[in-house]
């Protein structure tokens, strides 16, 4: 909520209106209670499948929102928005639901999956408008009536703040360039999961080292544990003792470390739309990332960045080695390009104007 929404609650918040943050507690709740939001405790085993505890999240989300009495409730991600879709229902609350992915269960199409569809399709069948993300999601709730088309749009990603995530210069002539050193950075940015092609970045990288030694590949974000997908502490120790990639562990500030990369790395399964992408972008910095859902959103081929096809260790080897023949001035090129179509397409103020114009018409 923190990362990438702040932005629209200050905005809601200027135009009159009182904004409340409901989400699990971590360490952001600080900085979400000093930009002066109200921010409320609520318990989601967003991996978990037990009936027990997602029935005790409908009970407890109908409760919080009786007492409240909100005129209008905004969810994201896949419980908040079926179970409180459900919850406002009963407490007779309109809804925006928002779509920010279809998660690891639609990637791999397990036997939950036709039942999270149908949750799905009863929760969406009570909201006042459901937003995507992007445009395969979207036809893929519509086409198999899952929501209305009528009441269905498509978002261009959550918005970036293109003022914050800029890139540093030295001068209006000379761009940031990272500081002297041998080595081709590399910067992968998110969670350490198999579903974000840490696996095929591996691979890849073996392949790169063979021929290019120098080059460095490095990894900023945290090890998602209890995600099924989640790539284990000791295997990731055996990466760096191999010498493969250089971890930086997690922050919230990642605005340095990508200043400080030559290109970032994103070879994931699927996206709703990459964050990560879109704050790269923004920062002009190149991309090679999948030719997927929510990644080829962001980054248009051989203009932006590179696109490789999904699971395939050798086509993102390729680019990769495509990416360090380019020239300074060919990446700087591009990193202009991603810049300017980030601006065009995604900047934050396009998705606030979106959020305060709807919001304005269901109150």
């Amino acid at each position: 909520m923190y990362n990438f929404r702040i932005g629209v609650a200050k905005a809601l918040r200027v135009a009159g209106f009182e904004v409340l943050i409901a989400a699990p507690y971590d360490h952001t709740v600080a900085l979400i209670r000093a930009e002066g939001f109200h921010h409320i405790d609520i318990k989601i085993d967003n991996k978990g499948i037990s009936p027990k505890k997602d029935i005790m999240l409908l009970i407890d989300l109908y409760v919080l929102y009786k007492k409240f009495k909100p005129a209008l409730i905004i969810h994201y991600t896949i419980k908040p928005n079926v179970y409180g879709g459900l919850a406002a229902k009963l407490a007779n609350i309109k809804t925006i639901s928002f779509v920010t992915g279809l998660g690891s269960m639609f990637i791999k199409q397990t036997a939950i999956t036709n039942l999270i569809k149908l949750m799905y399709r009863i929760s969406f069948s009570f909201s006042q408008r459901v937003w995507f993300l992007n445009h395969e999601d979207y036809i893929f709730f519509t086409k198999r009536k899952i929501v209305s088309d009528k009441k269905a749009e498509i978002l261009p990603g959550e918005g970036i703040d293109t003022n914050s995530f800029s890139l540093i210069r030295q001068s209006s002539e000379n761009p940031f360039k990272p500081q002297d050193r041998n080595a081709f950075r590399f910067l992968f940015l998110g969670r350490i999961l198999k579903d974000k092609g840490i696996l095929e970045l591996i691979a890849a990288i073996r392949l790169v080292k063979h021929k290019y030694p120098h080059i460095e590949c490095q990894v900023l974000g945290f090890i998602d544990a209890l995600n099924p997908s989640a790539i284990s502490e000791a295997q990731l120790r055996e990466w760096i003792n191999e010498g493969l990639v250089v971890y930086l562990g997690q922050s919230n500030d990642v605005k340095p470390y990508i200043a400080e990369a030559d290109c970032i790395v994103l070879p994931s399964y699927r996206e709703g739309i990459s964050r990560t992408l879109l704050e790269a972008a923004s920062m002009e910095k190149p991309i090679i990332t999948t030719d997927v859902t929510g990644c080829r959103d962001v980054v248009d081929d051989g203009f932006t960045g590179f696109l490789c096809r999904v699971k395939d260790h050798n086509d993102l080897a390729e680019k990769m080695i495509k990416m360090l023949h380019l020239s300074f001035e060919q990446r700087i090129l591009m990193g202009k390009n991603a810049r300017k179509k980030v601006i065009k397409q995604f900047d934050e103020k396009l998705i606030i104007a979106k959020y305060l114009s709807t919001v304005q018409q269901l109150i």
